[in-house]
Order: structure tokens, then sequence, then C-alpha cells
């Protein structure tokens, strides 16, 4: 006897009645397994996938009627059916990839495979089919992994193929043999399946590392579909000898579930590419982040109000991760005035002062006093940051912030937030050969102004220093990796300088890659850091001396 089928999708797309029934049951044991996840309630509708999907944006998962049919038709029990194709899917959002920033990553490694384009077919490819090995390769490690095994196995595939080598890496693991590769026979498959048991997919470390790994196995299987160039059929039936999905993928790249849709970078809005970013810098290049930056805005809509550039963007998010910290000071400062004696009042001096205890009420020239007052600067007991001034090296010696990672500027950003954030106001004085001045008008602005890269010779901006500090109580903090020249721009003379300036102002000097107790202890009004790495930028306490 024949299943009964009701057509809820359409009079092409019958769904079992089997499966309507004990879907909401087998989706409460799901949410049950898996720590309850944010989804909504699984849809039967056509997929582009031609299996199942899930879209991490609407917390959507699609099932396809007609692969429901087909499995059921073979055989297959629906609860496990069910149970499987759901474990799948929602194992893609509670573990890999389920955020952008891994999308990303992968991508971008993998953007060699497309000639350095990020997100071109090759690479989007491979990276679908990665994301289900690291998703099954979990579902075997959690203990997980019976009914997505069962669900392969009553799946039509093709020998040689991608996802066959993928079944034999999940049985090399599990020993479960519903992991039937049907491809032990090919020519050069046990080398690359050799090769697989060798990178641990059973966990999310270092992911651009074991996507390109994984690319190298399987990349020259790319050019015919992965299965040698012969037509075959996948588990919805459709022929896949290169005909268009609607999905907008070859079928010949359908070799898994979802793998099609799979889980794609516009899934994403721009809280989602926000976060991601910050997690990229972590991960790459100020070259490589501007290029990942590039790509995500281009598929992703993000607002153009005060665009951050990709190099600010950049050392934010790794400044944000070395803060350091600035003691706070006493900062409630005013001018007042006090009552220093009294002299004979005068017309035209004005009634304010005036002592008319001493005159019996009369104002009287000659006999009338007035209090003559000076004024005294006084300091109040509310601690918090004054202003500040960064000082910047850019000269060539100093690493360019726009192609290589610099700990200078991951210094001067974490300094210059410390204070921004905190109420105070950031001054950057950026100096090579010649110097600019941004005086605060913003924080985008000073931070604009510290990743600024001149690249020439070292000349300290003495001047421009003391047009900033005349007559104020402010920080002072030089970055650099040490001076050259002579006269003016030597380092004596700045030295002194701010040693000078250190009697009055709290003056921090950050030293990039090297000793500095031996001048430390010639300028004993200066605070001296020393950074070899980003890690020393986290130790560094600003104002821990005397006022």
């Amino acid at each position: 006897m024949s299943e009964k089928t009701m057509n809820t999708n359409g009079p092409n797309n019958p769904v079992p009645e089997s499966i309507l029934a004990i879907l909401p049951e087998v989706w409460k044991a799901i949410c049950r397994d898996f720590g309850r996840p944010a989804l909504r309630t699984p849809k039967i509708k056509d997929d582009p996938s031609g299996t199942a999907s899930i879209n991490i944006m609407s917390k959507d998962i699609t099932l396809d009627p007609a692969f429901l049919q087909q499995m059921v038709r073979k055989g297959m029990d629906p609860d496990q059916l069910l149970y499987g194709l759901l474990s799948h899917e929602v194992n893609h959002y509670r573990h890999h990839p389920y955020d952008l920033a891994t999308l990303l990553l992968e991508l971008h490694a993998l953007s060699y495979l497309d000639g350095g384009k990020m997100g071109g077919p090759k690479a989007t490819q491979i990276r679908l089919h990665f994301d289900d090995l690291i998703d099954n390769s979990n579902l075997i490690v959690k203990g997980k992994s019976d009914s997505i095994a069962c669900v392969y196995s009553n799946m039509d595939t093709p020998a040689g193929s991608i996802l066959s080598l993928s079944l034999a890496y999940y049985r090399a693991i599990s020993g479960d043999d519903h992991f039937d590769s049907n491809s032990t026979s090919v020519e050069g498959f046990a080398e690359r399946l050799s090769k697989m048991v060798n990178i641990d997919f059973t966990n999310r470390s270092n992911i651009m590392a074991k996507v390109t790994a994984y690319a190298k196995i399987v990349e020259d299987m790319l050019e015919n579909g992965g299965n040698g160039g012969s037509g075959r059929q996948n588990g919805t039936g459709k022929d896949e000898a290169g005909s268009k999905s609607e999905g907008g993928c070859s079928d010949e790249d359908d070799t898994g579930l979802g793998i099609c849709k799979g889980i794609d970078p516009k899934q994403f809005d721009e809280k989602d590419l926000e976060k991601a970013m910050k997690e990229v810098a972590q991960k790459v290049s100020p070259k490589e982040f501007d290029k990942i930056k590039k790509y995500a805005e281009s598929i992703i809509s993000h607002s153009d109000q005060n665009p951050k550039t990709a190099s600010v963007e950049f050392y934010m998010a790794l400044a944000e991760r070395h803060g350091i910290k600035v003691e706070p000071t006493p900062i409630v400062s005013s001018n007042t005035t006090y009552p220093s004696g009294l002299r004979e009042w005068e017309i035209g001096s004005g009634v304010k002062g005036l002592n008319l205890f001493k005159s019996g009420g009369r104002i009287i020239t000659g006999l009338t006093k007035q209090w003559q007052s000076e004024s005294m600067h006084t300091f109040g007991s509310k601690k918090g940051l004054p202003d500040s001034v960064i000082i910047i090296d850019s000269s060539g010696s100093m690493t360019d912030p726009t192609t290589s990672i610099s700990n200078a500027v991951i210094g001067a950003f974490s300094i210059a937030l410390a204070y921004t954030r905190n109420g105070a106001k950031a001054d950057v004085i950026n100096f090579s050969d010649s110097s600019s001045v941004t005086e605060y008008k913003s924080e985008l602005d000073a931070l604009k102004a510290l990743v600024e890269y001149r690249g020439k010779g070292t000349n300290p901006p003495v001047a421009k220093l003391l047009g900033l500090v005349a007559d104020t109580k402010k920080d002072i903090t030089v970055i650099t990796d040490g001076f050259g020249g002579a006269g003016q721009g030597s380092i004596d003379n700045f030295m002194k300088i701010i040693n000078e300036i250190g009697k009055t102002n709290r003056v921090s000097y950050v030293y990039i890659g090297g000793d500095v107790s031996e001048i430390a202890a010639k300028y004993p009004h200066v605070q001296f850091h020393s950074v070899s790495t980003a890690d020393d930028i986290g130790s560094i306490v600003l104002g821990d001396m005397r006022y």
C-alpha cells in the first residue's frame, strides 16, 4: 500500500502524511537535544538546495517536499529522516558556520581559487562542502550522527565525488557503515582520504588553515562537478549534467545537504557585519582586512553615514582587545580669587568688595575701604582624565600600518580611546620629517590622524608640542622607535624638553621594540614603557606617577 500524501505545496510536490503528522514532535526532540535553538518551526516547501537549508537571519529551516517524498518511498523511516535533516541544519546554526566572520574568513582563504576574487564559484563550492564537513563531524563527536548517516545512505552518491570523499571520512572517524562512500576503487581516492583523516575537522580552531588544507585535497575535483564529469543524480532524482538550479548554482555542485543554497553572507545584516569585522581583524593583516571589508560591504546593506576607513576599523578592533589603563587624576580645576588686603576706595572702582563696616556704611573717597583680590589656581577633589596629546612617529623606520600590523598604531588607538571614551580630548601630532597637528574635534578625526603614514625622516615636533601644551594641563604620550638627526631634532634636545614638561604634566614615552632602562634613568619626569609585541600594550598603565 502506497504512502498517502497531501498537496500542501502544490500538485507537483506532495508531502507524505506521515511526515506532516510527526514533524511537530520531531522538532520538539531537536529543540531538547540541541539546547532549544532560537529558530522558527521548520517549513516544508520547495527549496533550491533540493534537500534542506537554513537561513541564519530569518531563523527559517526549509525542507524540500520532493526530497522527503523520495526518501520515504525508498523506505526510510520518516522520524529518522526528519531528525537527520533537522539535526544537520540546526548544527549549522549552533556550531558551524553560524556567523558571518567564519564565512568571510573561509572565502578569503579560498579566494586564490578564483584569481584572488572573494566569493567566486570555486571558493563558494568548496566552502559549502567544507561547512557540511565540519557540521557532520561535530554531530559524530556529539554522538548525534545516526540519523544523518541513514539519510546519506539512502542518497545516490556518485563514486569519486567530493561528497563520497566526505562520507568516507565520516566512516573513518565514526566507524558507522551507513556512511558508505562507494569509492574505494577510484584512483587516488585512498590518498585523498588519508590526507583528510590527518586534519581534525571536529573543531573550528584555525579555520582558515583547515579550509585551505581541505581545498588542496579536493580542488581538482571541481572541474567536472567533483565526479570525473559523468552525469549523475543526487538524492532529489534531478539530472546533474550541468543544468541550472533555481538557486543559481549548477546542479553539478549540489552534492550535499543544503550545499547549493547553503548559508550565504547575504543572509546577514549591518549589525552582523560590524561584529564580524572586529573578529576578522584578529586573524588577518590590514591589507587583507581592507579586501574582506570591501567584499562584505558589496553584498550586505550598510550605512554610509560617517564611514570609518578600513585602517581605522581594523586598528579599533585590535585596540579594543589590547586596551590600556590610564590612572585618573584631580581634574576639577579653576581660577579662584581670595581677599589679600584692604585698599582705599576710589571713584570708578565699582562697589564689589566694599568694606562698609569700616566706613559706617558710607561710601566716601579716602574713608571707604575695598578688599583687594588676587587669583589662585586650585584643584578640586573629583578625579577623571585630563585632555591629552598623542605624538606618534610615522617615519620610515616605523611599520606602515596600512600594509602590516603596527604595534605603535595599536598602542596609539588604545591610548586615544582610553581618553575619548572617558570624556577627555585627544590631540594628535603625527611626525616624520615634518609634522601635522590634529586638534581634537571628534574621535574619528583623531584616529584617522594616528593611522596616517609618512614614511620619511625623523624630526621631533618640538615647537608644535609646545604650542599645544602652553598654559594647559594635558597628558602627553610619545610613541616612537627612537629619534635621529641633529640640532633641534636630536633626541637629547627633545627629551630634555619633554622631561621639563613632565614637571607639571604627566608625560609618557612608549618605545617600540627596545630596552628603555638606560634612557629612562636620565629623565626622571617621564614615564617609560617598552613594547615589543602587541601583548605588551595591555600591560601599560599611563599616569601612575605624580601629576
